[in-house]
């Protein structure tokens, strides 16, 4: 963990802490704790445990400096527990932060697992069913249907045939809509979520669905991240990817205000041609470009994308993009991680 300010290192959490391999999945959790700072969640989906085996396991660790809360164990070899992980705002309307914990289980059925971040107990599972690679990404949906509590979107973009998005009710626990990609005529819906807050002024939030493998009748496989009405079952709107094979919308996040109009905005990135990889800022109002940061052959740029909130203080957020495979000072595949903003 960084200070943004000065580039200072504040923290970190390593695998000789861990006991197990930490960092394949994280989220800023929110508040659980009630002292004003968000706590992060770390998991470490190939960890061994004993008498399972490689379960995995989940970490909640105190804002920073990072101060192990506790952790929860996975209950299936090879369950891949911590597979994607999510915060969720106040699901149970305690008053504290909630989480999200996929368990891919490549043997079993795949499962979505909500914690109390007050108590750390299981609020409730939602389990895959028929669902294939399910949970493949989970996120925070904000209160789609406006009974005060937040909700929970898991994605299932390898489901056949072109991928299912759920949106699971954090007053119900049962299903408020499931939209497949067969429907809205793209492929590998759910790719990716990323909750928008409310885009169209109706008092309930909307979600981003990112669809790497949608297409037009003349381009194959651009890419797409649509903005969808849960309480209407609608979309509001499409950014389609610029050019063949350029996958935009494998990874997406709330970027938060960028451009300062009071809306928030997303970012996109797609592995584009030859692995370059490309990520843009989309205005969540009108859907424009607002920034783009395309990579060199093989740097694989947008491989992640997450909010930055407002690093230089200038009242606009920003955004942090990963590249994993940029050659920065001429040194091959030394990887990258860049802030953009406007």
């Amino acid at each position: 963990m960084f200070r943004a300010a000065t580039g200072e290192l504040v923290d970190q959490v390593d695998g000789r802490r861990t006991l197990g391999h930490p960092g394949n999945a994280l989220a800023n959790a929110g508040d659980m704790t009630g002292d004003g700072r968000p706590e992060v969640v770390i998991a470490a989906e190939n960890t061994y445990i004993r008498g399972v085996g490689y379960a995995g396991r989940v970490y909640v660790e105190s804002g920073a400096p990072l101060l192990p809360l506790y952790f929860i164990d996975g209950d299936e070899h090879f369950g891949a527990f911590g597979d994607c992980v999510a915060g969720l705002g106040d699901v149970d309307l305690d008053g504290f932060a909630d989480f999200a914990v996929g368990k891919l289980a490549l043997v079993s059925k795949g499962e979505v697992s909500v914690y109390s971040g007050a108590t750390q107990s299981l609020d409730f599972q939602v389990v895959g069913g028929q669902y294939d690679w399910w949970p493949l990404t989970i996120a925070g949906a904000g209160d789609v249907d406006g009974d005060g509590h937040d909700d929970l979107a898991i994605g299932a973009a390898l489901e056949a045939p072109n991928g299912v998005v759920c949106v699971i009710s954090g007053a119900t626990h049962g299903l408020l809509l499931q939209i497949s990609g067969q429907e809205m005529d793209t492929l590998d819906l759910g790719w990716s979520l990323a909750g928008a807050g409310d885009l169209d002024g109706d008092g309930k939030d909307d979600l981003w669905i990112g669809a790497p493998g949608a297409s037009t009748p003349f381009v194959f496989g651009m890419g797409a991240v649509i903005a969808y009405s849960v309480a209407k079952g609608q979309v509001l709107s499409t950014v389609m990817g610029q050019g063949e094979l350029e996958s935009f919308g494998e990874t997406l996040a709330n970027a938060g205000d960028v451009d300062g109009d009071g809306t928030v905005d997303f970012v996109a990135g797609g592995r584009a041609n030859v692995e370059a990889g490309v990520v843009r800022v989309h205005s969540g109002k009108t859907g424009a470009k607002l920034i783009q940061l395309v990579g060199a052959a093989g740097d694989h740029v947008g491989e992640s994308v997450a909010g930055a909130g407002d690093v230089d203080g200038d009242g606009r957020a920003e955004v942090v993009v990963g590249a994993p495979f940029a050659d920065p000072h001429g040194v091959t595949d030394m990887g990258a991680v860049y802030i953009l903003g406007l």
